[in-house]
């Protein structure tokens, strides 16, 4: 039996920040393969910390917020 796999996608670096610098990205890697979506997946140092802890980085297009 295959683990379940959860994405989370992060458009927003503090989010990035929200789910991998607290205990939540290692709650949920307990239980699921875990995969971030962010438009910073090629930075360094965020891949370097996502390798390290077991976390697949995945693109995101960037988006503008504002009024439609």
């Amino acid at each position: 039996m295959s683990r379940p796999r959860i994405l989370l996608l992060a458009p927003l670096g503090w989010s990035i920040r929200n789910y991998l610098r607290t205990a939540v990205a290692d709650l949920l890697m307990r239980h699921a393969d875990l995969t971030v979506a962010t438009p910073a997946f090629q930075d360094p140092n965020l891949r370097a910390d996502c390798t390290r802890r077991g976390i697949a980085l995945a693109p995101l297009r960037a988006y503008a917020l504002g009024p439609r």
